[in-house]
């Protein structure tokens, strides 16, 4: 175990407090048993902000990540030093001032870890802010309808062709969607760093080309029904943590550049790589023969139809996936979700978020 330093101090603006600027803080807390943070002055930024210095001080010191939380001095970028005597100063991946400076004096300088700074950088949450169409919508999909049905209904409903979302869900699943707008949606590949939460279905006693129910299914003799025990066990020995899982062959994935499942119904042969995924919990929910319904708590890039095949040649019953509920993206909640037949103008100005809504949510889930 390494041992830990004493006092580590960053520097920084912090006007919009991001999921890269919670990175620095979590790896600094790792190396420091007390955290200092100093907060640039409004006369010293060169640049206009969105909060004002009071602003941002109170805006760090609500995420409670730190001992000591403080403005800088005016005149004398070292005064830090005396104050407080840090062994350590923790510094952004692209934080060149003071540097020099930094070097006259006896202090250990680090650099942070990079995290994607394609996806959190100042200047990017700044134009999504300034855009006025630039909004985030959770919505509740039905069973039944596409991903690009939510799209469309949304396009005519707002008057809007820049509409996207962060993760498709299949024609027969439902749950939550996260729908952007405007510069919004520069923004939704964020949400594939967060762990999704699932409701799934399975019937144990078939097997379905595309592993779940829009397939070709096929019943399959059963020997031994498995018990509930032998399943739980199962699911946290082979199919929890971080593990290998081959994608369907009816999926989106590309094999040189072409969808998989157009490969597939094609009847051309589709060799899928095993990728590496994490899945953080799984739990039975409900067990009545052939039914077997889990929660199952994963990372991006996980197929549910997947994991519902596999575990029936585990089993050697089969298993087809037959019902899926998102339920959860990170912190966002499908308690929170505008119904799908419920989508109007009204309805989406009243639940729609902004951006500074969707960061502070993430950094809080960030920080846990």
């Amino acid at each position: 175990m390494i041992k830990k330093i004493s006092k580590a101090i960053i520097f920084g603006t912090f006007d919009v407090i991001h999921p890269g600027h919670i990175s620095i803080f979590n790896y600094t807390r790792k190396l420091a048993d007390k955290l200092s943070i100093i907060i640039a002055r409004d006369k010293n930024i060169e640049k206009q902000t969105l909060f004002n210095e009071q602003e941002r001080l109170a805006n760090i010191q609500k995420l409670a990540i730190a001992e000591q939380v403080c403005l800088g001095s005016l005149n004398n970028p070292l005064e830090f030093y005396k104050k407080i005597k840090p062994d350590l100063v923790i510094l952004g991946y692209d934080q060149t001032k003071y540097v020099d400076l930094l070097k006259k004096i006896n202090i250990t300088i680090k650099r942070a870890p990079v995290f994607h700074p394609e996806l959190f950088k100042s200047n990017k949450l700044n134009k999504i802010i300034n855009d006025q169409q630039a909004h985030f919508y959770l919505i509740n999909k039905n069973t039944g309808s596409t991903s690009f049905n939510i799209i469309s209904t949304l396009r005519k409903t707002l008057n809007l062709k820049k509409i996207g979302f962060a993760g498709t869900l299949d024609p027969m699943a439902s749950g939550l969607m996260i729908l952007a707008s405007g510069k919004a949606t520069k923004f939704l590949d964020s949400f594939h760093l967060l762990n999704k939460i699932y409701e799934a279905q399975i019937e144990l006693n078939k097997t379905s080309d595309t592993f779940d129910a829009e397939g070709i299914i096929k019943n399959k003799k059963v020997n031994k029904k498995p018990g509930k025990e032998e399943i739980i066990k199962l699911l946290e020995k082979k199919f929890t943590g971080i593990i290998l899982q081959t994608p369907p062959i009816f999926s989106a994935k590309k094999i040189n550049g072409q969808k998989a499942y157009n490969l597939a119904r094609k009847n051309q042969e589709v060799k899928l790589k095993p990728v590496k995924i994490t899945v953080n919990e799984i739990q039975v929910l409900k067990y009545n023969y052939p039914f077997l319904d889990l929660k199952i708590n994963c990372s991006k890039g996980t197929y549910i139809r997947s994991i519902a095949n596999d575990l029936g040649k585990e089993l050697k019953t089969g298993g087809v996936l037959v019902k899926l509920k998102r339920t959860a993206i990170g912190p966002f909640d499908l308690k929170n979700a505008l119904a799908q037949e419920k989508i109007n103008l009204k309805n989406l100005e009243k639940n729609k978020l902004s951006i500074l809504e969707i960061v502070k949510k993430m950094n809080y889930y960030f920080l846990k």
